[in-house]
Parts: C-alpha cells; structure tokens; sequence
C-alpha cells in the first residue's frame, strides 16, 4: 500500500512520534484535508514534508525549520551515518558507500540563459538581529579521517571532477569551465574584512608522521589544442610575493618585462643561482650587483652601456679623442726588424679595433 500526501507537516513538539513513525513504520492517522493512515507496508509519496515548522511546504520538497537552544554539545538538522561493512569478497567492479547523493538536471529545449542549476547549494549565515560576536561561520565543513589500521590507498578532502561527457552525443560546447571557483562580496558601509584569502593552505600538524608535502602541486598540463598555463596571474602590477615577511614581489607589467621589488630598503631582493653565494643578482640601494664566482659564458651577444671595471677596480669612463688616419690594417710585426711605418700601422690597428669594441673613443 503507497499513499499520496500531498503536503505533510510536523510541527517540533510531534516529532518523537513522527521519528518512531519513519523507523517503525507503525500506523498514524492525522487530519489535513482528510484522513489518511501510514502502515507497516509502506511509508507513502509525499508530495512535500516539513519538519520541525508549519505544514504548508510550497517551495520544497522536504524542508526543515527548528530552531534550537542547547547550550553544549551539537545538534544536527539533518544527520546520516550508513556503514559499508561487505559480507564477503567484493567485485567485479568497483563499489560504492554514498552518504548523500544528489542530483539536479536541466532538462529543456527552452532558452536557458536565466536558469541556474545547482546539485547542491548550501550556506550558513549569520541572523540580520544576531549582535553577539561568533567565533566561526563556514559554508560547508568536509573532513576525511582514517580511523582503521589498514592502507587507504588515496584520500581527498575534497575530490572535484568536471566532465564534457560524450556518454549521449559529442555535441555541446562549455563555453567557462572552472573546477573550483573562489568568489567574495562585500558592500557594507561600515563592516570591513580584515584580510580576504582567495585560497588559504595550513601546514599540517598532529605531530604525526609525513614524508613529502606540497602546498600546490600542478600536472604537465598538455591537454590543451591552443594553450597550457600553469598558474596565470591576469595583471600588471600584482605578481607572486615570497617571503615569510612578503617582502619581495615578481610580476610582469604591461610591456612583458619582468620585476623584482622589494618592499623596503632593509628588503632589497636577491636572486641566487646555484647554491649559498656561488652566483646572484642583487639590487642595493641605487646599485645592481651581479655577482658570478665561477665562469660566467655568454653564448650570444652582450652590450654593456654603462661604464667598466676589471678585477675589482672602479668603473672607468670611456676614453675619447682617440684618432688614427694614414693607417693601413696591420696585425703582425717582428720585433727584431721593423719599422716605424709598419709599428704606427699596427699600432692604429689595434686603435681602431679597441674603438670598435667601445673601449676607446673618438
């Protein structure tokens, strides 16, 4: 026997009866437009079924609605504990355990531009007349533990899949598809966030034991026909900051140059090859250091235009006024028989030559 209701109410003060109704299934007679009666075969189609809160339900199926005032300890609104404990061997195939399961569908032929579709949409709030301060609100709290002595081969606190599915047709096109998206709002006058964390990722702790640990870890995207971005960060000013006091930035600006900046004089960044001081860059005060302790092998061309120092002395200006005519190209001359001619030739040579390198000047 299955019976229709079509909207069915608890109020707070039945529901130890409703409760011993849904785990007994014994029988229960009750007034809303009628009689109806609940009984050992079957526990009826509800149309809606309120718990907790009036019976008119006209915006959802089920709905709960009590409000309640413990002191100590939890209270759940809605509360599932099924255990998966097999009988035997299982397989073939892979097996599930669900707690809650929840599907929702858009299934139209209708322009769909305004509909919003949701598989579940959850929240938490603070009451508009709640004065008293709140140590926490979350939207939602997920936690994986492993309790057991055996191995759990691979846990996830969070296990989000987003899939263009080609189970029915290969047709369908997603224009945006984000598989976690953070977005905040604000618009108070007064009422301010003191920090905003897009992400926020805790060291672990317990003291227990830990072999490898990775704040972010990105696969060799390649999946990509037009391109694969690791991390892209869309702005010209803001980059990635490093440091335990953040105290330097990289970023790249509008013309595709790459900056270094520190945020104070005492902060001034270095970058540093190899390891300790074998080979950096270092920007202090008004001056670039560019320091290499071992060979240093430039396989293209480089241009210096600024003044230079070799083995430790202070950059020198270039001379000028250097000036050589009447001089024909010569590089070899013995010194046992030479002349004059043939020294002022080789001489200009090398002047020339220095003059083509920058070194001198006309």
């Amino acid at each position: 026997m299955s019976i229709k209701v079509d909207n069915f109410g608890v109020s707070k003060d039945d529901l130890s009866t409703f409760w011993s109704i849904l785990s007994d299934q014994t029988g229960l007679t009750g007034d809303k437009t009628g009689t109806f009666n609940l009984t050992t075969t079957g526990l009826g189609t509800f149309t809606g079924l309120g718990v907790g809160m009036a019976s008119n339900i006209t915006t959802a199926d089920i709905v709960t609605g009590t409000t309640y005032t413990h002191q100590t300890g939890t209270r759940r609104g809605i509360y599932n504990y099924p255990v998966f404990s097999p009988a035997g061997e299982l397989g073939p195939g892979n097996v599930y355990l669900t707690a809650f399961e929840a599907v929702a569908t858009w299934k139209s032929a209708v322009d769909g531009s305004l509909a919003n579709v949701f598989g579940f949409y959850g929240g938490a709030q603070t009451d508009s007349t709640a004065t008293g301060d709140i140590v926490r609100v979350a939207a939602m709290q997920i936690i994986a533990r492993h309790f057991g002595s055996g191995k759990v081969s691979t846990m996830y606190g969070l296990y989000s899949q987003l899939y263009n599915d080609d189970v029915t047709n290969e047709t369908g096109n997603i224009t945006n598809a984000y598989n976690i998206r953070a977005y905040g709002y604000t618009d108070k006058g007064t009422g301010s966030i003191n920090k905003y964390y897009g992400l926020y990722i805790d060291n672990v702790t317990g003291g227990g034991l830990i072999a490898n640990q990775y704040g972010i870890w990105i696969d060799d995207l390649t999946a990509g026909g037009t391109s694969n971005y690791g991390i892209v960060i869309d702005s010209d000013t803001v980059g990635l900051t490093l440091g335990a006091d953040q105290d330097v930035t990289v970023y790249a600006n509008a013309d595709g140059k790459l900056f270094f900046k520190g945020l104070s004089d005492a902060s001034d960044p270095r970058i540093t090859f190899d390891s300790g001081n074998d080979g950096y860059i270092e920007w202090q005060e008004d001056e670039l250091q560019f320091y290499i302790d071992k060979a240093l092998e430039v396989a293209g061309n480089l241009k210096i235009g600024g003044n230079v120092g070799f083995y430790n002395t202070t950059p020198q200006a270039q001379s000028t006024g250097w000036s050589v005519t009447n001089a024909s190209s010569d590089k070899v001359f013995d010194a046992d028989a030479t002349t004059i001619d043939k020294i002022s030739d080789v001489l200009g040579t090398l002047i020339e030559t220095l003059k083509g390198y920058g070194l001198l000047g006309a």
